[in-house]
């Protein structure tokens, strides 16, 4: 298995309180006072979060898998113990998983606006929460209790690169996707409205 149930618990427990909770003081977009009323009878999942959800899971879990079997092939080919070289490719992928969380993260502070148009250092708090799952997830890499705990393994800074520039995938695509929205937005409605 690519990530272990525990393991997934992992990444629940420390996304949801690191990465969910700066996002509750994210400052209020310009130009939100102006925008229509949501209509009450209107679904809280719309097509729009349906479509964005799923593309992103989809995205984050090919990148996680990939690789997992890359890394575990890796290792594997370089003669590590199969149980070692299993260990090091799971926390491979949850590491991936976590860099997708983070840049996710960085990627939706706005629903149409990038990250820079908004002020990358607007909302301080969101550099707080992602310091803070580095800081725990360096601790599930290296810390042998939670190694034990959670069938982690060290990683090396190869490792940890790999992890990340998989993670960042999610980046440019969120941004084409808000990029594509403005565009029918201002088609259908003008560029200054």
């Amino acid at each position: 298995m690519p990530v272990l149930p525990v393991q997934i618990l992992w990444v629940n427990l420390v996304a949801t309180v690191a990465l969910a909770l700066p996002l509750a003081f994210e400052a209020m977009e310009p130009g939100v006072m102006k925008r229509p009323p949501r209509d009450p009878k209107a679904p809280i999942l719309d097509t729009f979060l349906i479509v964005r959800t799923a593309y992103v899971a989809v995205l984050m879990t090919a990148g996680a898998i990939v690789l997992f079997f890359f890394e575990l092939d890796l290792r594997t080919g370089q003669g590590v113990d199969r149980v070692q070289a299993l260990s090091e490719a799971q926390t491979m992928a949850v590491t991936s998983i976590i860099a997708f969380q983070i840049f996710y993260l960085l990627a939706c502070r706005s629903i149409k606006r990038t990250v820079f148009a908004i002020g990358l250092f607007s909302n301080p708090t969101v550099f707080v929460g992602i310091a803070t799952i580095i800081i725990l997830q360096l601790g599930f890499v290296y810390l042998p209790f939670l190694n034990q705990l959670f069938t982690s393994s060290p990683l090396g800074p190869a490792g940890w690169s790999r992890a990340f520039a998989v993670g960042a995938t999610v980046w440019p695509v969120v941004a084409v996707e808000k990029a594509i929205r403005r565009w029918r937005e201002e088609a259908r409605v003008g560029p200054h409205r």
